[in-house]
C-alpha cells in the first residue's frame, strides 16, 4: 500500500496529522516504525494521548536521531500540551504556525540544527511554562514579545547566535525561574527591569558582549541561587547589593573588566567584598580575569558551604587571610594565583583537608612552606611557583613536579622534587655534620701524605749520607770521583742506590 494510500485511510484526525509528520523526517533506527495506520495512534512510540484516546496531548521524540524538518502539519496537533523534539538533527526554521498550539505548556526543540529567527508567533502561546530553543543555529534578536509569556518558568535560549540586546520586557516574566542566554552575541547592559523576574533562581548570561556595569537590581532578586556573567565586557564595582542574595550557591564573573575592591558584603556570596559574609549558601566563587583589588575580606569565613573559590588574575593585595582555613568544605580548587598577595601562606590551609587543587603561584608570598600543609593529602594540582618562598618542602609533596615550585626567592625551596637539601636550614648545600666530615677527611689524607713524603725524604737523604761517606772511604779522591761519574752515566743499570724501593728499605 503506498504512503498516500495508508494516509488517505487513516481513521482519525492525528492519525493522519502524524503519518504527514512522519513523511517529513528521515528515520534512520526505526523510533517511529510503530507509527502504522494498522495500530491506533496511540500506541505509537512517542506518543501520549488524553484519556478518552482521541487527542494527542504530548509527542516526545527527544534523542531520537530524527533529521529533517519540522513538518507544518505538526501545528495541526491543537491539544498538544508537550512537544520533545529536542537532541535530534533537525534542520530549517520554526514553523511561524507554531502559533496555532495554543494548548502547549513545555516546547523544547533545542540541541538541533535549527536556524532563522525566533518567530514572533511564539507569544500566542500564552499557556507556556518551558521553552528551551537553544543549542541551534537561530539568529536575529530576542523577539520582545518573549515577555508577554506570563507563565514562563524556564526560558532557554543559550548556545545560538542571537545579536542585539536583553530585552527589558523579560522583566514581565514574575513567574520565571530559569533564565539561559549564554553563548551568543548579546550586546548592550543587563536590563534592570530583571528585577521584576522575583522567582528567578538561574540567570546565566556568560559568553556574550554585555556591557555597563552589573545591575544592584540583581539584589533584589531573593531566590537566586547561580549567577553567571562571566565572559563579558562588564565595569564597575561589583555591587553591594548582591550581599542581600542568601540563597547564592554560584557566583561566576570571571573574565570582566571589573574593578574596585571586593565588597565585604559579598561574603554570603563568596566573592571578595565584606558582605560577601551574608551569602552563606554560596558553593561557588568565580572572580577570576578582573581588575580588581583590595584584599579578601576576613568574613569570608561565613562562606561555610564554598567548594570553589578562584579570584586569579586580579588586583589583590595584602596576605591570605587566615579565615579561609575555616572553608572546610572547599574541594575543588582555592585559586588565588596571578594576584600581588604577600606574607606567609597561613598555617590554617591546612584544615582544608578535602581540597583537590590548590594554585598559590604568581604572588609575593614569604617564608617557608607551612608543615600544616602536609594534611592535604587529597591534593593532586599544587602550583606555589613565582613567588618568594624557602626552606624544605614537605615530603608529602615529593610526587609533585619540580614546576610546581620553581622562581621562588634565591635561597630557593629544596627537597624533593627539587635539590637535595645540604643545611638543616633548609638552604641549597650540604648539613654541618656533612661538611665536618669531608673537612676531617682532608686533613686526615692530606696529613697522612705529609707524613709519608716526608719518610721518604728522610729516607733518601739517609742513603745518600751513606753513598757519599763509603765513596770516600772506598776509592779517596780522584778515584772516587772518577767512580762517582761513572755511576751517574748509566741507565738502567742494577745498582741499588737509585732504586727509589731499595732507598726506602
Amino acid at each position: 500500500m503506498s504512503v498516500i494510500h495508508a494516509v488517505a485511510a487513516a481513521a482519525s484526525t492525528p492519525s493522519l496529522e502524524l503519518l504527514r509528520v512522519k513523511s517529513e523526517l528521515v528515520d534512520p533506527t526505526g523510533v517511529l516504525h510503530s507509527w502504522s495506520p494498522e495500530s491506533h495512534f496511540c500506541r505509537w512510540n512517542g506518543v501520549e494521548c488524553s484519556e478518552d484516546q482521541t487527542q494527542v496531548i504530548a509527542l516526545n521524540l527527544s534523542d531520537s536521531g530524527l533529521s529533517g524538518s519540522i513538518s507544518a502539519e505538526l501545528w495541526n496537533l491543537t491539544s498538544l500540551e508537550t512537544l520533545d523534539l529536542s537532541s535530534n538533527f533537525l534542520n530549517g526554521s520554526i514553523p511561524v504556525e507554531i502559533g496555532k498550539l495554543q494548548s502547549l505548556t513545555a516546547l523544547l526543540l533545542h540541541s538541533n540544527y535549527l536556524s532563522g529567527e525566533i518567530p514572533q508567533e511564539i507569544s500566542r502561546l500564552k499557556k507556556l511554562q518551558v521553552l528551551r530553543i537553544g543549542n541551534n543555529m537561530l539568529t536575529g534578536v530576542i523577539t520582545p514579545r518573549i515577555g508577554e509569556l506570563t507563565e514562563l518558568r524556564v526560558l532557554g535560549l543559550g548556545y545560538c547566535q542571537l545579536n542585539g540586546s536583553i530585552p527589558k520586557e523579560l522583566g514581565n516574566l514574575k513567574q520565571m525561574e530559569s533564565l539561559f542566554l549564554e553563548e551568543n552575541q548579546l550586546q548592550g547592559p543587563i536590563p534592570e527591569e530583571i528585577r521584576g523576574c522575583k522567582n528567578l533562581q538561574t540567570f546565566v548570561a556568560s559568553n556574550n558582549r554585555l556591557e555597563g556595569t552589573i545591575p544592584a537590581s540583581l539584589g533584589s532578586l531573593p531566590s537566586l541561587e547561580i549567577l553567571n556573567l562571566a565572559n563579558n565586557s562588564l565595569s564597575g564595582s561589583i555591587p553591594t547589593d548582591l550581599s542581600h542574595l542568601s540563597s547564592l550557591q554560584h557566583l561566576n564573573l570571571l573574565g570582566n573588566q571589573l574593578n574596585g575592591s571586593i565588597p565585604a558584603e559579598l561574603n554570603q556570596l563568596g566573592s571578595i567584598p565584606e558582605e560577601l559574609g551574608n551569602l552563606t549558601s554560596l558553593n561557588v566563587l568565580n572572580l577570576q580575569r578582573n581588575n580588581i583589588s583590595g584584599t579578601i575580606p576576613k568574613t569570608i569565613e561565613n562562606c561555610r558551604k564554598l567548594f570553589e573559590l578562584r579570584v586569579s588574575e586580579n588586583s589583590l593585595t595584602g596576605s591570605i587571610p587566615d579565615e579561609i582555613g575555616k572553608l572546610t568544605e572547599l574541594q575543588v580548587i582555592l585559586d588565588l594565583s596571578h594576584n600581588s598577595f604577600s606574607g606567609e601562606i597561613p598555617t590554617s590551609l591546612g584544615n582544608l583537608i578535602k581540597l583537590e587543587r590548590l594554585n598559590l603561584s604568581c604572588n609575593h608570598l614569604q617564608g617557608k612552606i607551612p608543615s600544616s600543609l602536609a594534611k592535604l593529602t587529597s591534593l593532586h594540582r599544587l602550583n606555589l611557583s613565582n613567588n618568594d618562598l624557602r626552606g624544605r618542602i614537605p615530603e608529602t609533596f615529593s610526587g609533585f613536579p619540580v614546576s610546581s615550585f620553581q622562581g621562588n626567592s634565591p635561597e630557593g625551596l629544596c627537597g624533593r622534587p627539587m635539590e637535595v637539601c645540604l643545611r638543616s636550614g633548609g638552604k641549597k648545600g650540604m648539613s654541618n655534620a656533612a661538611v665536618v666530615g669531608i673537612i676531617a677527611v682532608i686533613v686526615f689524607s692530606s696529613t697522612v701524605i705529609c707524613l709519608v713524603m716526608v719518610y721518604i725524604m728522610v729516607r733518601m737523604w739517609c742513603h745518600w749520607r751513606e753513598v757519599a761517606i763509603s765513596s770516600t772511604v772506598d776509592g779517596g779522591g780522584g778515584a772516587g770521583r772518577e767512580q762517582r761519574r761513572e755511576m751517574r752515566g748509566r741507565k738502567g743499570g742494577d745498582d741499588q742506590f737509585w732504586k727509589l724501593s731499595q732507598l726506602v728499605q
